[in-house]
């Protein structure tokens, strides 16, 4: 009876294991082909650089440049490669292109970027390349820069500042008042870029630098405020700023200066403004 007790258990766990075993294989299913997502293996342009340094004038022009996608495998794609310009840093699209043509040899997609741009503005870019798979779903993506550099220009040319000399702290309530300064560029005003005013105080510690505008008030700053420049149509970069009883008084420094398309800095100029109970 012992040797008996002591065989028993392992009949049941074999029994056990057996009737696992055919569950398993009883219940198993083929195994799905993974989807390959890494078809792209290249990207690259005639040049890294669009360069506009030997042009003769300013001007807009119409420019194009051939781009390329090598794929491991065109059977793997359900439609042609893409490629998309965006500017770097930012979301905003600048063209995109469907590459059609396809060179079986060397197993490269290829498309056209055509694009109307100032000679003078210079600009970075990325070129994003993205596909679909066979299955429908995305492929992996390629990047690559692609820097475009504008003809070389005078620099802005910054003057004339506007702030009042004295303001006094108001007892209740707040007070308005405009900052801004005259900016103008020897090749155009449409390649000044921005225009800023730097506010430090009497200990010489930074306020912070403010965007000036030459909008019309027509755009919106934070908490839907507007920028409080008065026309679009003069050369006056300005912006409306506040103050209430809760200031103390100080000497503000303004210091000036704009950049324009080509990362050019302007001259600069400072002018102060007391703050005075």
């Amino acid at each position: 009876m012992r040797i008996f007790n002591s065989i028993q258990p392992f009949l049941v766990i074999s029994l056990l294991s057996l009737i696992g075993l055919y569950s398993c294989d009883d219940l198993s299913q083929p195994s799905g082909i993974p989807d390959k997502t890494v078809t792209l293996l290249n990207l690259t342009t005639d040049s890294d650089t669009l360069s506009f340094r030997n042009a003769s004038a300013i001007k807009d022009t119409i420019v194009s440049f051939n781009v390329f996608v090598q794929v491991m495998d065109k059977s793997d794609l359900a439609s042609n490669p893409k490629v998309n310009m965006y500017e770097t840093g930012e979301f905003q699209l600048i063209k995109a292109v469907e590459l059609t043509e396809w060179n079986e040899i060397t197993k490269t997609y290829q498309g056209s970027f055509t694009i109307e741009i100032s000679t003078g503005v210079s600009l970075s870019t990325d070129l994003v390349a993205t596909a679909i798979t066979s299955s429908g779903n995305a492929s992996n993506f390629l990047r690559k820069k692609f820097i475009i550099s504008g003809l070389r220009l005078a620099k802005p040319i910054v003057e004339n500042p506007i702030n009042p000399d004295t303001l006094f702290i108001p007892l209740s309530g707040s007070i308005n008042f405009l900052l801004g300064v005259k900016v103008t560029h020897p090749d155009g005003q449409r390649f000044i870029n921005q225009v800023s005013a730097n506010l430090t105080d009497k200990d010489n510690e930074s306020l912070g630098d403010f965007i000036l505008y030459n909008d019309g008030s027509a755009f919106l700053l934070e908490n839907n405020l507007t920028s409080g420049d008065i026309s679009s149509a003069d050369s006056v970069f300005s912006r409306s700023f506040t103050i209430n009883s809760s200031n103390k008084p100080d000497v503000i420094t303004l210091t000036y200066k704009a950049l324009d398309t080509g990362n050019q800095v302007s001259n600069s100029i400072t002018s102060t403004m007391v703050i005075s109970q």
